[in-house]
């Protein structure tokens, strides 16, 4: 009963798998295959996270108003955005074991020290050079 339950989620794993397709597609012209991959599964932890919160309180709220439609439409939905978080974890963790550069972080650089111009002194050198040079005089 639960599993003919869940087939009212079908057009939601529809959904997302489109937005899958189009996202890895659009990132793989862009970038090589490896990033494009890691682009997919970037967004994939953020919507399934996202969703997943979203469906867990209309579920609640559906509960706490007694509306047992609503509580079970959207625990479906709540089952399937949980199960695609977990295999997004899972895929993740994949990933990053075959491709652990992708795990670095981008570290902050130092900006080079820059030192003060002696701007007196610049000035000093270039009249000095000016004035003591050898060039005849016209």
């Amino acid at each position: 009963m639960f599993f003919i339950r869940l087939t009212r989620a079908v057009p939601l794993i529809g959904i997302l798998i489109v937005l899958a397709l189009i996202i890895y597609f659009v990132a793989l012209f862009r970038f090589p295959s490896a990033k494009a991959k890691h682009i997919v599964i970037q967004f994939f932890m953020w919507v399934c996270s996202i969703l997943s919160g979203v469906f867990l309180l209309i579920t609640l709220y559906g509960l706490i108003d007694k509306n047992v439609f609503a509580a079970e439409l959207f625990g479906s939905f709540l089952v399937v955005t949980g199960l695609g978080l977990i295999i997004t974890l899972i895929v993740r963790w994949r990933f990053f074991k075959k491709y652990p550069q992708y795990k670095l972080k981008p570290q902050e650089t130092e900006e080079p020290q820059r030192s003060e111009i002696d701007w007196a002194g610049f000035l000093a050198k270039i009249i000095e050079g000016f004035f003591n040079s050898k060039r005849p005089i016209r």
